[in-house]
């Protein structure tokens, strides 16, 4: 379903007609129609109207299956005590989310506003806000937002592994997780992307390219480099300990 069809929905769900429903947004009937015609989208501010007065998440509202990762990740941010304690309005949320976060505040009601993702960078700043800011109170903790998109946030390894770094369940990293927590320990930097629904990730050394790969093709590399690791480091330590017998 589409997000013109997903307001009218419910729109009509809740029993109120198209003309009354503007008179509640404020705007002319006919930017209405365009909305549920899929001729316009709405700004940010409007958006929030909409799913106020239809009293359902942004989230819900632009369709949770064709919802980017960054906007259910950004709504779900919007309901944390550590932003709605002192100020509940949206607007308050958008500036306390860019302030802490250090995510500039436009991109963020961008992300909303055109249902797109944000860079991989801002993504990681979110979830480490949320892990520093998140309680119990909140409307949705991290590990039951994690638990909720697990195969959405699955298919971005970098998001992944940060995520259970905070929730402190490493145990259950996967290969390519294990990889980029090796990489990042030598100081490599690795971004992310998606392509015809595998990872893709971009693997750097002091800011130039080496190499960008599939997940799939990257997997016998990780057994390769982590055996040649191991076997260096015991290496190490048989000689330390073979100086010491010296000693």
């Amino acid at each position: 379903m589409s997000f013109g069809n997903n307001i009218k929905k419910c729109r009509l769900d809740k029993g109120i007609n198209q003309k009354e429903f503007a008179k509640i947004l404020g705007i002319p009937v006919s930017t209405l129609a365009n909305y549920e015609n899929d001729h316009r989208e709405p700004k940010t501010e409007v958006l929030i109207k909409i799913a106020d007065a239809l009293l359902i998440p942004i989230d819900e509202l632009l369709n949770a299956e064709t919802t980017s990762f960054s906007s259910k990740l950004i709504t779900s941010i919007l309901q944390m005590n550590h932003i709605t304690i002192v100020d509940a309005s949206e607007e308050y949320g958008f500036k306390a989310i860019s302030r802490d976060a250090c995510v500039d505040v436009n991109s963020l009601k961008k992300c909303l506003e055109q249902n797109i993702d944000l860079p991989i960078e801002d993504q990681l700043k979110l979830i480490n806000f949320w892990g520093k800011w998140g309680n119990e109170d909140d409307g949705i903790e991290l590990e039951e937002f994690y638990h909720q998109y697990i195969n959405k946030i699955n298919k971005n390894p970098i998001i992944s592994k940060r995520i259970k770094d905070i929730l402190n369940i490493g145990a259950t990293k996967n290969d390519i997780e294990k990889l980029i927590d090796l990489l990042e320990k030598y100081n490599f930097k690795v971004n992310t992307s998606n392509k015809n629904n595998e990872s893709i990730l971009s693997i750097y050394n002091n800011e130039n390219p080496i190499i960008t790969e599939s997940e799939s093709n990257l997997l016998p590399v990780y057994n390769e480099i982590l055996n040649k690791i191991n076997s260096y480091a015991k290496f190490i330590i048989e000689d330390e300990l073979n100086k010491l017998k010296k000693d």
